[in-house]
């Protein structure tokens, strides 16, 4: 008997192309073989680049139960980091490199947005996960 030898995937897609046909044959092959999955959106500092779309394509076209990790601060040239959702944070990447992490308070501008996100993402756990669900109903939020 043949064992499943794969424990799980990442979607990668572009920030500017977002879900494309070849995206949809291989999200397909992933749910036919119940393959585990997490979406990277990547190209953020690419002039167009809208992960907020790429997003919104996850869950109409490939019906994902898909909510941000992560939001950008700054997009196509003016990419500066993260804000780290989970944890409330910003991060930096500084350096010739970006090899230095810098870990910062969210920017004041992104207050309201990442903590938008942060309630979306706990919603969409809360779809898939019972436990999370109650914490969900109950207006609790869950620790890190």
């Amino acid at each position: 008997m043949a064992g499943n030898c794969l424990d799980g995937a990442v979607l990668v897609l572009c920030a500017v192309g977002g879900v494309q046909s070849q995206t949809m044959t291989v999200d397909r092959q992933m749910k036919r073989y119940n393959v585990p999955r997490i979406a990277f959106i990547n190209k953020l500092d690419r002039t167009g680049s809208d992960p907020t779309r790429v997003l919104k394509q996850l869950r109409s076209k490939l019906k994902h139960n898909a909510a941000f990790l992560q939001l950008p601060i700054g997009l196509e040239s003016n990419t500066k980091g993260l804000v780290d959702i989970v944890n409330e944070r910003a991060i930096y990447f500084e350096g010739s490199f970006g090899e230095n992490i810098v870990y910062d308070a969210i920017p004041s501008d992104m207050l309201a947005e990442s903590s938008e996100a942060r309630e979306e993402l706990i919603e969409h756990l809360a779809n898939a996960d019972d436990i999370l669900g109650e914490f969900f109903l109950e207006e609790k939020t869950p620790g890190t």
